[in-house]
Order: C-alpha cells, then structure tokens, then sequence
C-alpha cells in the first residue's frame, strides 16, 4: 500500500486526480421505478481511469439524502441502479457521484446532475397547473445537449417505425477504433422537460483540469472497499489504549477476518470485495474490556443545501402519466428488495484447514468439553484466571508448545472461551483446526480453531457490548431490467425497452443491437453515450414510434 500511495503523490506535480460521469437510462422517472445507473472514471483531462474501485452514488433532495448506493468498478466501469420509493415526493432531485479519492478535492469535483420525479400515486399530482407556454415546446432527446447534430455516431434502425411486441434492429455506424466504454439506452419519450440535467457532452465540456494540491485525508480505494470505524469507549470517558485492535469479520461459511489498522481512535479495515447486503461483526480486543467499534458511513455526511429547479408538469402531461403510470403497475418488480448472498473475498486472510471435523461422522456429545476431549487432537479447555480457554498443540519446528488460539464461531472471533465452552455442540455441524502461524494487519495469530453451525448464523451466541453486529451494504449486485416476456398473454408495458451498459465492439466501426418492443406506444428515444480511450466523447441519438 505503501508503494501505491507514493505513485499517487508522484503522478504529476499535484499528484492523481479522478473523476466521475454517470449515464441513466433516463431523466425522468416516476415514483416506484428503478434508475439504472452506468458509472464510469477518468482523469480531468476525460482520459479514462481505472483505478478506484468504488463509486458513491447518491440522491439528494434540496437538503438531505434520500436514496445512498455503491457501485463496484472494473476497469474503471461499473453499473448500479437506485429503486425509486412509492412514496418518493415529486419534483426535481440531485444525482451526485464521487470516489473516496475525490472527496480530498471537495464537493467542487463531485459529478452533478438532475433527475426529474412525478409521484403518480398521490390523491393530486402536486404541481399541476394551466399549460404554459414552456410546456407546448418540443422536447429534446436527453443528453442531446442542444440537438442531434452533435451526434459522433450514426444512429439508424431497420424500419422508422415499429409494432408493439416487435423485434427492432438499431444500427450503430462511424464507431471509433479506440472505445473504452459504451452505453445504450432505449425509453419512452419524456412527456415534459428535466431542468438541469445533461449527457456526456455536457459533462466533457465542463470539466476541467485541477491544480488543486492533492492531500491524502481519504485514502483511496483501490484495491477494494474500505471500512471505516472508531473506538469508543464504554464508559464514555476512557481513551482507547495502545493495545487496543480491532477485528471485523463477516458471519459464514468460511472464515473471513479483517485486522483492523490504527490511526489514533480511528480504524480502516480494508476489503478486496464485498457485494450485496450482509451482517458484519465487529469487536475490541485488547487488556480490557471497555471498548467497541462504531463503523462510519462512507458517505458524505453534509451536502451543500440549496434550492432545485422546479420540475414544470401542467395538465397537458397528465394523460401521458397517468399511461405510465398504469404501465408500471402491470409491471413485475424488477429488482430484489433483499440483494443477493454477499460475495466477500480476503486475499490477506483466507487459509485452507489443516484438520476438519464433521461432527454427523462421529457419536454427538451433549457438552462441548467431553466432545473436544473424545475427538479433537491436540485441542483441550483449561482453567485459567478462574476462566476456561481453549488451548491446542501445534508443530514448530521440534518443539510442540501448547498456545492459545483464535477461537471463531461462524466467522466470529469469539474472545470468551466460556462460551463456547457452554455452547451447545449439537448445533455444530463442523470444527476447523488450523495449525499454522498467520499475520495480517500487523497481527500474529499461532492457530486459529473455527466452529461451524448448520445454517452459519451462530445461533444462542451471546455477545457482550464489545461486539456490534450491523447490516452493511456493500456494491451492488448486477442485475437486468425486464425482459420481454415469454408468454404472449402475459402483458409487457416495458417503458424501458433496453438497457445495456456494457456494449462491446471489439474495435469494429459498426454495431447491430436487437431489441424488442412492448405494449407501449409512443415515441421513444435511442441514446447511445460513451468514451473513447484518447478522452473522445462518443455519443448518438435517434427517436421512433411504436404504434
């Protein structure tokens, strides 16, 4: 780590400077829809970046956070998506993305942009006024910036306009060499104009060089996510002694342990990966027992407040929403509200067995004494300072000490041996022995004895308020929007007709992508945005109607 964060300083005069442009499917949403979200990195000067691996995305009202997400990179691209609440109020709200590097820039280089929200499930449609002038304009394509004369591509289908539940070819011409990263999107024509909002020509023009010097206050993440968190002390009054660690593990199959690193009271534990939502546990360790770990949110506790354009919806766009409204209750739920199973990996901390034993192989004791004494070698209780701790024997070297060793229970570091010495052995399906010597985050460990139940949700564990168990949610999951049906008499009001984030052209100058109408019809809008490996802005537009 070391070594990277000297490249950081060394990268140039002022050091590495990041940046983030997003791309939506669209701009404007109604309450209860998913914003799918493409998120990519680059330097000031737009040449792309692969080096964070973790984008902060979130979206604000004029003063506070209403939805925060974490969407994971690769190659300096990554794709999210936010879920809209049904009871999200309608208006106009801030879409702001950032790095843990940026934020040692300041708000000033956070990405920015305005998406628009109609809530159609309130008794009346706030807002709603007499047509005015404004209204009866046309509206651009989004992310036009002014008109498809901007176009770097050439954007063309296969008929100019289409039936509902009918198969579409859009043709991509003039695609540059070089494409780092592009994006396709295809969605109904919004009704009604976004304040504020604006594509990635927008976004190449706006943003510029920074000769801000670069402090290191946020170490950037990347090598994989970083957790944040600071001990405390019980009583309240007490600072953290010297000797005081951390260890923040995820409950599991396998044991995933984190050492935490010491910075005063605070404390980072560095992850390579961590996705979906799962619990973690975190504890103190030292000569006493009078601190825990309160983990920190890493996202902006302060944004700047002020007040939002006024997202102008009339009685001219009623009919058009209440269409899709009515589309979007006949919809399936697009996404999980629980995500999948987190999938976290310790490339510091992550050692096969020496010995395993599956308990179901051998005669089930009622105690966990008499069950280690019958059948776990080289493992005993022993009584010491009034308390039992286990005690295991290991090899090093022609000596065969006796040690005192990491005691897990489904990936808990479990200091009091009393209770496992309670705990009730017909819950436990396996015990992992590991006999060798293991250092992360600056800590030595001589062996490390792992208890696994059935379902590895450390059942009548007992914990003292050392520990703190939360819910954390790492990136996000990868998931698609709806696809086409299967069944004809099913109905698919798919306002969003395709979504693809992750286009690839192989170096090719054309591109053929299918898609396949709903049952929604209307106008709809093609945006294909991207960029090219130079910093080039790579960008198309087209509209058609389905009838």
């Amino acid at each position: 780590m070391l070594l990277s964060l000297c490249r950081i300083q060394s990268s140039g005069q002022d050091g590495l400077h990041e940046r983030v442009y997003l791309q939506t499917d669209k701009r404007l949403y109604l309450s209860g829809e998913t914003v799918w979200i493409k998120a990519l990195t680059a330097t000031p000067e737009r040449i792309p970046l692969s080096f964070s691996k973790l984008v902060y995305v979130e979206l604000l009202d004029e003063t506070t956070s209403r939805q925060q997400i974490k969407i994971g990179l690769s190659d300096g691209t990554g794709e999210g998506w936010i879920r809209l609440p049904l009871s999200l109020p309608s208006g106009c709200y801030r879409l702001v993305a950032y790095t843990r590097l940026m934020r040692n820039e300041g708000p000033d280089v956070f990405f920015n942009t305005t998406i628009g929200v109609v809530n159609t499930f309130q008794p009346a449609l706030p807002g709603i006024v007499p047509p005015s002038a404004d209204s009866r304009q046309a509206v651009v394509p989004p992310s036009a910036g002014g008109g498809e004369e901007r176009n770097t591509i050439e954007l063309s289908l296969n008929k100019p306009g289409f039936a509902v539940r009918e198969t579409g070819r859009l043709q991509l011409d003039g695609l540059p060499e070089d494409v780092h990263t592009l994006s396709v999107s295809i969605t109904g024509k919004p009704p009604l104009p976004v304040p504020g909002s604006g594509g990635i020509m927008q976004w190449h023009e706006q943003v510029k060089p920074s000769k801000a010097p670069l402090s290191l206050k946020y170490i950037p993440e990347y090598e994989g996510h970083i957790i944040t968190g600071k001990i405390v002390a019980l009583d309240g009054i007490s600072n953290p002694e010297p000797e005081v660690s951390a260890l923040l593990s995820v409950p599991g199959e396998q044991p995933y342990l984190f050492a935490g690193r010491r910075n005063g009271d605070d404390v980072s534990f560095y992850l390579t990966d961590m996705t979906g939502i799962t619990e973690i546990v975190t504890t103190a360790t030292g000569a006493s027992d009078n601190y825990r770990i309160e983990i920190q949110s890493p996202f902006i506790q302060q944004h700047a407040t002020g007040p939002l354009p006024h997202l102008p919806v009339d009685s001219t766009h009623l009919e058009a929403l209440l269409k899709r409204s009515v589309a979007l209750q006949l919809l399936p739920n697009p996404v999980k509200d629980t995500l999948a199973g987190p999938v976290t990996r310790n490339a510091g901390f992550n050692p096969e067995p020496s010995i395993t034993y599956r308990l179901d192989e051998y005669t089930r004791f009622p105690r966990m004494d008499e069950l280690i004494l019958e059948f776990v070698l080289g493992v005993r209780f022993r009584m010491r300072d009034d308390k039992r701790e286990i005690i295991m024997a290991v090899i090093r070297g022609n000596d065969i000490p006796w040690i005192t060793p990491l005691v897990l229970l489904d990936g808990i570091p479990v200091k009091d041996h009393e209770l496992i010495y309670q705990y009730n052995p017909l819950l436990v399906e396996r015990i992992d022995v590991y006999m060798k010597e293991y250092v992360f985050g600056g800590k030595k460990y001589d062996g490390m004895i792992s208890f696994s139940t059935y379902m590895h949700n450390y059942p009548e564990l007992s914990l003292d308020k050392t520990y703190q168990i939360i819910e954390y949610a790492g990136t996000q999951s990868k998931y698609k929007p709806v696809n086409p049906p299967d069944r004809k008499r099913q109905p698919d009001f798919r306002h969003t007709l395709l979504w693809n984030p992750s286009l690839q052209t192989a170096g090719k100058p054309s591109l053929q992508i299918p898609f396949h109408t709903s049952d929604y019809t209307g106008e709809f809008v093609i945006t294909v945005e991207g960029l090219t490996k130079t910093g080039k802005p790579v960008y198309g537009a087209l509209s058609f109607t389905v009838e």
